[in-house]
């Protein structure tokens, strides 16, 4: 429960820094308000007076994400609409994680699986979500570096040594991992598989550019194709000298060329 009091008096400060500084406090705009649960059901529970608060004082629209196990909570307090509750595509984690980019980075998966007893390694994510949930920041730690590595190793056609000292940072690693991870294990808190591509409708009539490097491991190029098929006023490009990284020149390239044309200017 620190999180509380810490938040209060940080609203507090806050305040009292803009009115120093001469300016007015404006009030937040809550029209739209996402809550995320990293923790046990009680937090949903503990919250639901503040939820309840904001659709009656502001009118709110609320979303939450919150494990697929925990759900339950959220149905009993009958607070948030269950369409704006959300619980990715899992060959794709399976392609990553499993089976399929270890035929391309053998190196670079072996030292993802080095954390992990072999026992454990039928399923990576699971195993690494387990470790980054531990209590001991020494293992939250050593598997976070693991896993940011890993990832870093594997975005570009070219190894990035300023990458691969970013995500081997202790703060990055454990945030980057710990994030994705937990969206991993949860499915991308998606209702169904597919769902993104099955609610693709509301693209239509909606001029758009898909822009994916050719040799992607960690997202595959299918992806970017699966869109396109149900998003036909897309512009697919896809890059031949690139793999995930928006940092690679030829990806950049398309980005700034797609930005000004989008802005009435020249490419």
């Amino acid at each position: 429960m620190a999180g509380v009091p810490l938040c209060f008096l940080f609203s507090i400060l806050d305040r009292i820094v803009s009115v120093f500084r001469g300016g007015r406090v404006k009030k937040p705009d809550t029209t739209n308000t996402l809550f995320v649960e990293l923790s046990e059901m009680g937090s949903a529970i503990i919250v639901d007076p503040a939820m309840r608060k904001l659709k009656k004082e502001a009118g709110a629209n609320l979303f939450f994400v919150i494990f697929k196990d925990n759900v339950k909570s959220l149905e009993i307090l009958h607070t948030v609409p269950k369409e704006n509750i959300f619980l990715m595509r899992p060959e794709e984690i399976r392609w990553f994680y499993q089976d399929g980019v270890n035929w391309i980075y053998p190196d670079a998966f072996a030292e993802l699986q080095k954390p992990i007893p072999p026992a454990e390694r039928g399923d990576i994510v699971a195993a690494y979500h387990k470790r980054l949930t531990h209590p001991d920041r020494k293992v939250q730690i050593e598997a976070a570096r693991a896993w940011s590595i890993y990832e870093a190793s594997t975005m570009s056609l070219k190894p990035d040594a300023d990458r691969l000292r970013m995500c081997a940072a202790d703060s990055y690693a454990l945030a980057f991992a710990r994030i994705e991870c937990h969206y991993f294990v949860n499915g991308g808190f998606l209702k169904r598989k597919d769902q993104l591509l099955a609610e693709a409708g509301p693209l239509h009539r909606i001029p758009g550019t898909i822009v994916h490097g050719r040799y992607d491991v960690v997202t595959p190029l299918k992806n970017a194709f699966d869109l396109k098929a149900v998003w036909s006023e897309a512009d697919l490009r896809i890059v031949p000298a690139a793999g995930h990284a928006m940092t690679e020149p030829a990806i950049m390239e398309e980005l700034v060329a797609a930005t000004r044309r989008y802005s009435g200017r020249a490419a």
